[in-house]
């Protein structure tokens, strides 16, 4: 992840933290508003509770009569004080009726505030959903520039490892031509994995040609060829058509072998051949250019343009003309040397003669 879209990331938990802040403020703001609101509730069905015994106290006397007797001490004048009562209550009741006014205002005014602040809140919300769609869009694309620069590093690697892998390939093809024909001209053993006497026998000339002597070795090597000729003469007597079978399969790779034995030795033929022409092509080149230089140079002690003088310089070694001189190594005769099949190496004899 980049800064860039660190930054983005940590923006986005910011605007979450801010609308789960501004979401507990607008629930404690409607708890309060709903306590606000049953504390009102609650006044005013005290009041009206408080107005509706009044009312009965006024309108039923008998009723009034008996719970002032009740609630007086016995011997008391009921009548005296259930008007006093009653002009205390009517006293009351123009506080009652503007108390009850300024609840209902007040529970208005709250409602009002309640519906600003959800009016509000959903503002904000909108706001909010608008800049986390953009933020996230932005992330998003930000997302899908990285993928495509990583597919596009993939794709780079991909087709770096198929040139290196093209060129391994081409290596080990110039080896294995240049191994087939070294062995073309080596006897070839034949093998086969399945059968122990020439698993045997292979081994027993891979131990000679290392310079193995030792005859206890060897003694042993040549008895176990012998059991194994007959476990072969055995099993090949129990199983004739698997002997036909296995010999023809036999004689199948050896032309095979024998066939790409020879196309590689052409092939090597072929590239030799070539170096040889391009090496004398180069030869021919470099004597043309250096002939002129070498006369007009003359040597020590011999005339311009002359031939004469001590230490004249020969073609090999004159200088080039201005042409060759000028030219770049891209206009040079076409010479790698390095990319030729190497020159077969005759084997020498014992007095140094190839």
């Amino acid at each position: 992840m980049t800064e860039a879209d660190a930054a983005l990331a940590s923006q986005l938990e910011a605007m979450k933290r801010r609308r789960r802040e501004l979401r507990e403020l607008r629930e404690a703001e409607e708890a309060q508003i709903l306590r606000s609101l049953r504390d009102i509730n609650g006044r005013r069905a005290a009041s009206e509770m408080a107005m509706a015994e009044a009312t009965a106290v006024a309108a039923s006397p008998r009723a009034a009569s008996r719970a002032s007797e009740a609630s007086l001490p016995a011997g008391s004048d009921a009548r005296d004080y259930n008007a006093r009562r009653l002009e205390r209550q009517r006293a009351k009741e123009p506080q009652l009726r503007s108390d009850q006014q300024a609840l209902q205002r007040r529970r208005q005014v709250l409602e009002q505030q309640r519906l600003a602040l959800n009016r509000r809140l959903e503002e904000l919300a909108t706001g909010e959903k608008a800049r986390v769609a953009e933020l996230a869009d932005r992330i998003d694309r930000r997302q899908a520039d990285s993928a495509r620069g990583l597919r596009r590093q993939m794709e780079l690697a991909a087709r770096r490892e198929e040139k290196v892998d093209d060129v391994d390939r081409a290596n080990r093809a110039v080896q294995d031509a240049l191994a087939g024909a070294e062995l073309s001209r080596q006897p070839s053993t034949s093998y086969h994995a399945e059968s122990i006497l020439n698993e045997i026998s292979s081994l027993r000339q891979f131990y000679i040609a290392n310079g193995g002597a030792d005859a206890q070795t060897l003694k042993r090597m040549t008895d176990m060829m012998n059991e194994a000729l007959e476990l072969e003469r055995i099993k090949n007597d129990r199983q004739p058509w698997r002997r036909e079978k296995e010999e023809a399969q036999k004689r199948r790779q050896a032309a095979l072998l024998d066939a790409e034995n020879r196309r590689l030795y052409e092939d090597l033929q072929a590239l030799q051949e070539r170096n040889r022409e391009v090496m004398r092509a180069f030869a021919n080149t470099e004597a043309a250019d250096a002939a002129p230089s070498a006369r007009s140079f003359g040597g020590f002690g011999g005339p311009a343009g002359g031939t004469g003088g001590f230490g004249a310089a020969t073609a090999q070694f004159g200088n080039p003309p201005p042409a060759a001189a000028a030219a770049t190594p891209r206009q040079l005769p076409e010479f790698q040397p390095w990319r030729q099949a190497p020159q077969p190496i005759g084997r020498r004899s014992k007095n140094g003669r190839a």
